[in-house]
C-alpha cells in the first residue's frame, strides 16, 4: 500500500517537471528520542541521543513548494529509571518521510508531511557498569510493533543553494508497543541535507 502510495505521488509530481528542477541529496541527523502516552513511564522517561542518515529526492510542485520523499535510517527509543534501574531502549528504523517544503523567502522554509517508518532492530540495556544486560535481536524486536506513522513539522534555513539545515518535530500517533497500549515515539531532530 505504501509503495503504491509513494509511485502515485512520485508520477502525479513528475509529469508536469521539468527534469532540470529535480534534484538529489543526502541528510544527516542528530536527535534526541523519548516516549510518551500512559504506558511510557511518565516522569521517569528521558531523552536519549540518536542519528538519522538517508537520502531523498526534491521535487517542485510550484515555485514555492517542493514535494521531498525520502529513506531514512533512523535510532529512537528512551531511557528509563523504574525502581532504581536505569535502562535503555534502543530501536532502529527505517523512516520513510513524504514531505512537503514551503519556501518562505530565500533563505526560509516550513516543512511539515507523514512518515511511516519500519522497526529493523531493537535492543534493551539494563544497569550500568560490570551489572549492565543487554536484551537485543528477535527477543527485544518482538517487544514492539513492525510499523510506526508519525507527522512531522519544521523549519529550515538554507545558507546556500545546496545546503539546508533543519530543526524538527515528529510526533508518532500509533502505539508502538506489543505489551502496553499507549506508547508513542517522539523526537526533536536537527538535519543537514546537502543538495546535488
Amino acid at each position: 500500500m505504501l509503495r503504491i502510495l509513494f509511485f502515485v505521488l512520485a508520477f502525479a509530481f513528475t509529469t508536469s517537471i521539468n527534469a532540470q528542477d529535480v534534484k538529489y541529496g543526502f541528510r544527516l541527523g542528530f536527535s534526541i528520542t523519548t516516549f510518551e502516552g500512559e504506558d511510557s513511564g511518565g516522569k521517569d522517561t528521558n531523552f536519549r541521543n540518536g542519528f538519522s542518515l538517508g537520502a531523498f529526492t526534491s521535487l517542485p510542485i510550484s515555485s514555492a513548494i517542493r514535494f521531498e520523499p525520502g529513506v531514512d535510517f533512523a535510532t529512537k527509543g528512551a531511557k528509563t529509571n523504574l525502581d532504581n534501574v536505569n535502562s535503555l531502549v534502543r530501536n532502529g528504523y527505517l523512516d520513510i518521510p513524504l514531505l512537503f517544503d514551503f519556501q518562505l523567502g530565500e533563505r526560509f522554509s516550513i516543512i511539515g508531511g507523514p512518515q511511516p517508518s519500519f522497526l529493523l532492530s531493537s535492543a534493551m540495556i539494563f544497569g550500568e557498569g560490570d551489572t549492565k544486560i543487554t536484551v537485543k535481536g528477535a527477543e527485544a524486536k518482538a517487544l514492539w510493533k513492525d510499523t510506526d506513522i508519525a507527522g512531522v513539522f519544521g523549519l529550515g534555513y538554507s545558507p546556500s543553494k545546496t545546503l539546508q539545515i533543519q530543526l524538527i518535530y515528529e510526533h508518532g500517533f500509533a502505539n508502538i508497543s506489543e505489551i502496553s497500549n499507549s506508547v508513542y515515539n517522539r523526537a526533536i531532530k536537527t538535519t543537514v541535507k546537502a543538495y546535488f
